[in-house]
């Protein structure tokens, strides 16, 4: 409990220095894999949206085409 109080207070600035001490340095060593798993991940992100994206026109364009042609079935019908 007291660990705690001691990393809350802005008094004695605990939280700060675990992350200076600690998080800082491990954060700097790994900075550029980092940054490429991130890149990485960005692409592979807009790589998907792409092929949602494509998908999603597929699915519209045969759904559509459906419509159109029960639309003509049903007119010709009447």
């Amino acid at each position: 409990m007291i660990f705690m109080i001691w990393l809350i207070l802005p008094q004695t600035q605990g939280a700060k220095r675990i992350y200076d001490s600690y998080v800082v340095p491990i954060v700097t060593q790994y900075e550029k894999d980092i940054d490429k798993k991130l890149g990485m991940a960005h692409e592979q992100g807009a790589e998907l949206a792409k092929q949602g994206i494509k998908l999603g026109k597929q699915v519209l364009a045969n759904l559509y085409k459906v419509a159109a042609e029960e639309w003509i079935s049903i007119s010709i019908t009447v």
